[in-house]
C-alpha cells in the first residue's frame, strides 16, 4: 500500500517536478519490499519522468524494465499459458482484466495483440501493437509482431519499413532475417529472399535446430 501510495504521487509530479518523480520512482523499484506489480509501475513512471526530461535512452531502458517486471506477474503468466495452450476463451478475459486495471501494461497489450492476430483480427493486432510501440518503442518483439501483421495484410512496404527498424535495432535476431525472407518471397524478390535464408543457415543454424525441434 505505501509504494503504490508512493507511484501515485510520483505520477502526480509528473508535470511539474518530472525529476522528484523519477527518484521516488526508483526508490519504489529497487525496493526489496515491492510486489512485482509496484515494480512495473515505478519502471513506466521512471520511463515517464525520463521522457519529459529529455532522457530517450534511459527511458527505453526503463521502459524494457517495466515489460520484463510485468511478465512476472501471475495473471499475465496464467494468461501466457493459456495461449500456448490455445485456451484463448481463457487468456482473453485475463489480459482484459488486467489492461482495464493497468491500462499502460504494454506485456499484456502486446499479448492481447497476439490473440487478435489468431482469430484473424488483424486489425485489432495492429492497432494494439502500434500503441505497445508508442508506450515502448524499444519493444523489438512487438515491432516483429507488427511486421507479421502486416505482412499478412499483404502491406509489404510497410512490414518491410518495420523490418528496416529491427535489422538497425536488433541485428542479431535471425528470425527478423527469416520474416523479412518471407516478405520478399510474398513480392517475388526471390533472389534476395534466398540469400537472407542462406545468411542464416549459416550465420544461426542454431536457431532452425531449435525452431523445428
Amino acid at each position: 500500500m505505501i509504494h503504490r501510495e508512493a507511484l501515485k504521487t510520483a505520477r502526480e509530479l509528473l508535470t511539474s517536478r518530472p525529476g522528484e518523480a523519477l527518484s521516488l520512482a526508483r526508490r519504489v523499484a529497487d525496493s526489496s519490499q515491492s510486489d512485482t506489480g509496484s515494480i512495473a509501475e515505478a519502471h513506466r513512471v521512471a520511463a515517464l519522468a525520463l521522457r519529459r526530461l529529455g532522457r530517450d535512452g534511459e527511458a527505453e531502458q526503463a521502459e524494457l524494465h517495466a515489460i520484463t517486471a510485468s511478465a512476472g506477474d501471475p495473471d499475465l503468466q496464467k494468461a501466457a499459458v493459456a495461449l500456448l495452450d490455445n485456451e484463448l476463451h481463457v487468456a482473453e478475459p485475463i489480459l482484459r482484466a488486467r489492461l482495464k486495471a493497468v491500462p499502460h501494461d504494454v506485456a499484456a497489450i502486446r499479448m492481447l495483440a497476439e490473440l487478435a492476430g489468431r482469430i484473424g483480427r488483424n486489425q485489432d493486432a495492429e492497432n494494439l501493437l502500434r500503441r505497445a510501440l508508442e508506450l515502448a518503442p524499444a519493444f523489438t518483439a512487438a515491432r516483429s509482431n507488427l511486421a507479421t501483421v502486416l505482412h499478412r495484410q499483404h502491406r509489404t512496404e510497410e512490414a518491410l519499413a518495420e523490418l528496416d527498424k529491427l535489422r538497425r535495432d536488433d541485428p542479431g535476431n535471425p528470425g527478423h532475417g527469416v520474416l523479412r525472407a518471407a516478405v520478399l518471397s510474398r513480392v517475388g524478390d526471390f533472389d534476395e529472399a534466398l540469400a537472407l535464408y542462406e545468411e542464416v543457415l549459416k550465420t544461426a543454424s542454431h536457431w532452425f535446430l531449435q525452431v523445428w525441434r
